[in-house]
Parts: structure tokens; C-alpha cells; sequence
């Protein structure tokens, strides 16, 4: 009885073990470029071996006031799926990558959010855009 005791918490603490090793965030830093673009920085916080990020498609969206009202403003996508790109600027499309909603100027003191699916995960990052700083 003792020892299927001991065996039963053995497993669920090795399942526990491997669930959240195979779980991590995607980093998204937003800088801006010399044209005043904002610039995605994209990092995986996964364990050295996995850090590479295999970008599927990154899509940044005009907040509305309700989920509904979102707008997606530039949308891109990897052909194949899973390029690796550690930075990209907003509208200036990736190598490898192809553009499924064209770039739409952004408009200084509205709401958007960038979402970058990779590696089967999904980061998101809100943010203002200033048009001048």
C-alpha cells in the first residue's frame, strides 16, 4: 500500500516535472527605429536548447473599446512555417515571411497589441504607439 503510495506521487511529480519544463513565454520588448517605427524584440524565456523561436506568423491589431472592435492592422505569416527571427520592424516584412494583411499606418496615442505565435505558443504585448518622443 505504502510503496503504490510512493509510486503514485513519484509519477504525478515527474508529469509536474516534464509539464512545466516544456512551458515558457514569449519575450516581446518594443523599441523604435530610426523612422520611428515601432520594432518587435522577440526572446523565448525556454531553457538554452529550446531558445530559438520558430516565428509562425506575428499579427498586430488596433484596440478597440470592445474585443470586437479590434482592427488588425499588419499581419505576416512564414513560408514554411518557422522561421527564425529575433526582431522585426512594424510593416517591413521578414525573409521567408509573407504578408497576409497589408500594413496600415498607426496612429499616435491609440492602443494596439502585437501577438506572436512560435514554437505552438502564443505571446502578446500591448502597447501605445508615439508618434514622435
Amino acid at each position: 500500500m505504502r510503496l503504490n503510495r510512493i509510486i503514485s506521487i513519484s509519477i504525478f511529480a515527474l508529469i509536474t516535472l516534464w509539464l512545466t519544463a516544456c512551458t515558457y513565454e514569449i519575450e516581446i520588448n518594443i523599441g523604435k527605429s530610426a523612422s520611428g517605427n515601432p520594432v518587435f524584440s522577440l526572446a523565448s524565456s525556454a531553457p538554452r536548447k529550446f531558445e530559438e523561436l520558430r516565428i509562425n506568423s506575428l499579427t498586430v491589431i488596433k484596440r478597440g473599446n470592445r474585443p470586437e472592435e479590434d482592427v488588425v492592422v499588419w499581419q505576416v505569416y512564414s513560408l514554411p512555417p518557422g522561421f527564425h527571427v529575433k526582431s522585426v520592424e512594424y510593416g517591413v516584412v521578414p525573409d521567408g515571411f509573407s504578408v497576409r494583411t497589408p500594413a496600415e499606418s498607426l496612429v499616435s496615442g491609440k492602443k494596439y497589441r502585437i501577438t506572436v505565435s512560435a514554437n505552438g505558443h502564443v505571446g502578446q504585448q500591448d502597447f501605445v504607439f508615439a508618434e514622435h518622443e
